[in-house]
């Protein structure tokens, strides 16, 4: 699972064209979501846009990792439409990554074929539901209830989704366990129903040769 978050981490950044301008960021350290949402504020702000911009909430994305005491910001990244011709959407991809302990920042045009464009969310929305992510008290809180030791390293990643009344059960996923945070009350449940667009965190500990992963919905 862990080589596969990886996959999917590296297709994003090496997908877009046409580079058009970029910028860096003083350091890719994350010590909470506070600052988290810091960096998400001054990406948005650099990019010259504001908390009412509309974006794909399937284009919102974070990755995070920890090997030491804080976590280290791998990406973060969303998505504008910029126009459509004949069912052709022109998209234009800002992106921060990790190089070299900064995060360096760019802006991409790539062209989707798309035949309906999904529902999108304000900048300002998605900030304030990354802001109900603590993520610090989320990997404690993962680590006690399952008893994880011998950690080698922690993979975060942050995705939007849009549910319409879906049952999730323990056989939902064989990849994961998969955990419901409602009103900072985090559990494992035999079944749960989910509506909406919400915030899920995929969470996977690194501990010898084996994973534990978790995917979390926060409701």
């Amino acid at each position: 699972m862990k080589r596969l978050i990886i996959i999917l981490i590296l297709v994003f950044f090496i997908s877009g064209c046409g580079r058009v301008s970029d910028y860096n960021l003083d350091s890719n350290k994350i010590s909470n979501t506070s600052e988290l949402i810091h960096t998400f504020n001054e990406m948005i702000e650099e990019n010259g846009h504001n908390s009412n911009v509309r974006v794909p909430y399937d284009s919102i994305g974070v990755y995070m990792s920890k090997r030491s005491e804080v976590f280290q910001l791998g990406g973060i990244w969303y998505n504008v439409q910029s126009s459509s011709k004949q069912g052709s959407y022109q998209f234009e991809t800002f992106d921060c990554r990790s190089v070299d302990l900064k995060l360096h920042c760019q802006q991409n045009k790539s062209l989707n074929e798309v035949d309906e464009l999904v529902e999108e969310i304000t900048l300002g929305d998605a900030a304030d539901l990354i802001s109900e992510v603590d993520i610090n008290l989320l990997v404690d809180y993962l680590k006690q209830e399952y008893k994880l030791v011998n950690i080698e390293s922690i993979m975060v990643q942050l995705k939007f989704y849009s549910f319409d009344n879906e049952i999730i059960t323990e056989d939902t996923s064989d990849y994961f366990v998969e955990i419901q945070c409602k009103e900072d009350v985090c559990q494992e449940e035999e079944s749960f129903v989910i509506n909406g667009m919400k915030i899920v965190v995929v969470v996977n500990f690194s501990i010898g040769d084996d994973d534990e992963s978790f995917k979390v919905y926060y409701d």
